[in-house]
């Protein structure tokens, strides 16, 4: 029995807090895919066709200031990502596509006036009703569902952030809602993509999984850290990744009263950018938001 094909839309932004963006973004379904890293973009896709042996690879990345070129960090791991996903069989772990990125970016990148240079990044993989979240820093994935009995949105983070305050959270040495009576170097990164950092023995995936699971990676245990998470993805879900700039902008609150159900997703994703453009963009943004469509029906933005 042969699956259907699916069928998806996406909308995204970029917005630059400066004259340069340290963030970038990647679409690719099919064989059609893009890179931006732009002080300023707003794109609405139409809807996208799937077939059952395709895949749609999202992700964005942001460049740490802290480094020698953030830029240059996220715009060319995510193009290393492209063109080994690309290349890589249909059945390959997403995790696995990810590390052969890496190889790929500090084989090509890693030189002395770049050590060091790093990124975060998050990703998903859609194929068929199966979606993959793969992230390294602070960069997110959530996953918003609408509640068939009321106009309310959940947002589920699919993604765990890799900071000083989340290791102090997992070993029971912090309380969830109290981040702000802490200093701000506990929210700085455990964990992120540089050039020049190939193997740390004492890092290894972890992963999640929830009630709709189907099944969890066997990932190298070795460098980069990352997780993983795996679950089926609805008709109507909304699969939304962003850079801190959305994040450290909008509370969950905010996130939650900007976000209609009944309103398009370019709609939405219009909403949240406009929020963070009104508050000044204090930080480079990007978000990408796309949605599974019910069976065979299309739209356009």
């Amino acid at each position: 029995m042969t699956q259907d094909a699916t069928w998806w839309e996406i909308a995204a932004f970029q917005c630059a807090a400066r004259n340069q963006t340290q963030d970038a973004m990647l679409l690719a379904a099919g064989l059609d895919a893009h890179v931006w890293q732009q002080r300023s973009v707003q794109l609405a896709w139409h809807s996208a066709r799937l077939e059952a042996s395709e895949q749609l690879w999202l992700a964005v990345a942001d460049g740490v200031a802290a480094g020698p070129d953030g830029a240059l960090a996220s715009r060319t791991f995510l193009t290393a990502l492209h063109q080994t996903q690309a290349t890589s069989p249909p059945n390959a772990a997403p995790g696995s596509v990810v590390r052969a990125a890496h190889d790929k970016w500090q084989a090509r990148h890693l030189r002395p006036a770049t050590q060091g240079a790093s990124t975060t990044l998050a990703a998903v993989v859609l194929a068929n009703d199966q979606c993959t979240a793969i992230n390294c820093g602070d960069s997110r994935v959530w996953r918003l569902r609408a509640s068939p009995q009321s106009q309310t949105v959940t947002w589920l983070q699919l993604s765990k952030d890799h900071t000083a305050w989340e290791t102090l959270l997992a070993e029971g040495h912090a309380i969830a809602g109290q981040q702000s009576a802490y200093a701000s170097i506990y929210g700085g990164l455990m964990h992120c993509l540089t050039l020049g950092h190939t193997s740390d023995s004492d890092v290894h995936d972890d992963a999640d999984e929830d009630e709709d699971e189907i099944g969890r990676f066997a990932e190298p245990e070795d460098y980069p850290k990352l997780h993983v998470h795996q679950s089926r993805v609805e008709g109507g879900d909304v699969l939304l990744l962003a850079t801190d700039g959305l994040h450290d902008c909008l509370d969950e609150e905010k996130r939650l009263a900007l976000w209609n159900s009944e309103s398009s997703l370019a709609v939405n994703v219009r909403a949240l950018r406009t929020e963070v453009v009104r508050r000044g963009i204090p930080d480079d943004c990007t978000v990408i938001a796309c949605r599974r469509l019910e069976q065979n029906r299309q739209t356009t933005f």
